[in-house]
Parts: C-alpha cells; sequence; structure tokens
C-alpha cells in the first residue's frame, strides 16, 4: 500500500483498540547505550494548531495516542525524507515539571539525516522542538548528563513522574527534561546558545543534585549510575512567530514534491489528533472551551515559548 494512503487508512481504526493490542509491533527496552546511534526525542501530542489543551486529560488516554503513532504512522515521516530508525518506542519523557508519554528514536550516527528527521517530525507533528542527542560524540560534547536506576521492572509513569517531582523538589533546575529507558532516567544540563544551563546549575552541581534525589527519594530504590558528557541539539521552530514552520522547512530543505507529502502527512497527522480528542473527549465538557494547545516540545517547548524559570 502507499505510505500515504496507509496512513490515511488509520483515520479508520479505533484508536484505544489499536494502541492497546500493537504487542508484536512494539519495541524491546533497549540496551546500554552504544555508539554510532543519534536519540531523537519528541512527544506525539501538538503544541499548536488546535483548540484543546489535553495535558490534565489521563496518561494512559495519552499514552494510547502516542503508541498508535509510533506503530502506525512516525515511520511514514521518516520515509518521507529517506532517512532509516534503527528503533523507535515509546516511554515516559517529561519538560517543565510534567510527565508525559514520549516518543524515542534510534537514527544512525548521520547528524545532517538526523536534523532532516527532526524537522520533519516537528512540521508534520507539530512540536515546537525535537531533541537530538548523542551520547557518545567523536568530540566530546558540551552537555553534562546524568542517569538514575531503579530496580529491575519498577520504573513505569507513575514511578517517573514521582522522581520527577521529587528531583525539581531537590533543586527546580531538575525540573527541565527527562526520558526513560526500561528502568534508567536521564536527565540532561542542557544550555542555550550561550552555553547557560536552562536549569541554572553548573555541571558539577546538576549532578549532585540528581545523585542527592536518589540518594533521597523514598519510593523506591533509585541509584545515580552514570554521568558524562552528551551532545545534545534542538531542531525546533517558534510557532508564535513563524506559524508556517520556516524554520523546519529551512532544515529540511525540500523540493515542491517533498513539501506536498509532509503536508499531506501533517493533514493526516492532525485528522488523527481530532479523531482522538473526539474518542476520548480530550477538551469537552465539563472542560471550560475554548483552550489552545499548549507550546510542546522535547525540553524546549518552553525554551522557545517563554523565558525559563531560573
Amino acid at each position: 500500500m502507499p505510505r500515504l494512503s496507509r496512513t490515511l487508512s488509520l483515520l479508520l481504526l479505533p484508536l484505544a483498540s489499536s494502541a492497546c493490542s500493537d504487542d508484536e509491533e512494539a519495541s524491546p527496552s533497549p540496551p546500554a547505550y552504544t555508539p554510532d546511534f543519534i536519540q531523537m526525542s519528541y512527544e506525539a501530542m501538538p503544541g499548536v494548531g488546535f483548540m484543546v489543551d489535553s495535558t490534565d486529560d489521563p496518561y494512559a488516554e495519552r499514552a494510547a495516542f502516542t503508541a498508535e503513532l509510533r506503530a502506525h504512522f512516525v515511520k511514514d515521516i521518516f520515509a518521507a525524507v529517506n532517512v532509516d530508525d534503527l528503533a523507535t518506542e515509546d516511554a515516559p519523557g517529561g519538560y517543565q515539571n510534567d510527565t508525559n508519554p514520549s516518543i524515542q528514536t534510534r537514527l544512525p550516527d548521520a547528524w545532517p539525516d538526523a536534523t532532516r528527521a527532526a524537522a520533519a517530525i516537528g512540521v508534520v507533528m507539530l512540536q515546537w522542538s525535537v531533541l537530538l542527542t548523542d551520547f557518545t560524540p567523536k568530540e566530546g560534547g558540551a552537555t553534562r548528563f546524568g542517569v538514575v536506576t531503579f530496580p529491575d521492572g519498577t520504573l513505569d509513569e507513575a514511578l517517573a513522574a514521582d522522581f520527577f517531582a521529587h528531583a525539581a523538589n531537590v533543586d527546580a533546575g531538575l525540573g527541565s527534561g527527562f526520558f526513560a529507558f526500561g528502568d534508567a532516567m536521564y536527565f540532561l544540563n542542557i544550555g542555550d546558545s550561550q552555553g547557560a544551563p536552562f536549569s541554572g546549575l553548573d555541571d558539577d552541581t546538576f549532578v549532585a543534585k540528581l545523585g542527592e534525589a536518589a540518594g533521597s527519594f523514598a519510593a523506591a530504590p533509585a541509584e545515580l549510575t552514570q554521568s558524562g558528557q552528551c551532545d545534545a541539539r534542538f531542531v525546533d521552530n517558534d510557532w508564535g512567530a513563524l506559524p508556517e514552520g520556516d524554520s523546519y522547512w529551512e532544515a529540511l530543505g525540500v523540493d515542491e514534491a517533498g513539501k506536498a507529502e509532509l503536508v499531506a502527512l501533517q493533514d493526516a497527522y492532525r485528522s488523527l489528533f481530532q479523531q482522538a480528542v473526539t474518542e476520548y473527549g480530550w477538551g469537552m465538557a465539563p472542560d471550560p472551551m475554548p483552550k489552545t494547545s499548549p507550546p510542546r516540545g522535547f525540553w524546549g517547548g518552553y525554551r522557545v515559548a517563554r523565558a525559563p524559570s531560573r
């Protein structure tokens, strides 16, 4: 079936049942990080374009929509820009103290292709930002990261949310963002274009505070098991200033046919999200209307949409 026709056919699928029955397509928990890939982190929920705010709706509903897109839609976006993913899975993630379902994709270690793939995800799925991270940079990295590990089989979205909130109470700078793999949560001390961390913490303090949070967490055993340097970059678009997604289109550099294919995928994404709104009753009574999508993006939505809090 042609790529776009296959995507459009998803509009007839009931979201809840298909997402929950997709076990055969789910990716296994990834092994420890190894060289030669770039991690792409993003969300399925839109950050612009809808008069609905599903932020406070049940995590399970948002996770079902995320799993549906991960299983049936994002590969079509990668195919549109001729980039093959190594693995893609959905997992807990968060930014600005909110825990949300996220999608995590491993891409071959080629920054130009990864940047195009991120821009395609951003423009099709209406994201303010997509995060790219190389945990084994060939020339060193400017961003410090720390990994907090929990006992095997214990880290679910509830425990991740509890630890994220606890870490932010230890220091507000730890509430900037995370993503989870298996039983580990990854925290990055990402900086602005001048290198100043959005957390307000220098790297050593960031790692020390993260270790303090792990040591003082009462809900489950937690341990700071790793820290190091990575290369973390945002691919983003300020939809307030550039409502057509100009920054993404510039990064993509596609011809008119390529742009038309991505615009068609964006239209399909809008339909899929609107279907989820209807399926789950997002933004409907008793919620007041109208509301608008919050500026969502992995770590960077708040960065380009509003000033950091510290």
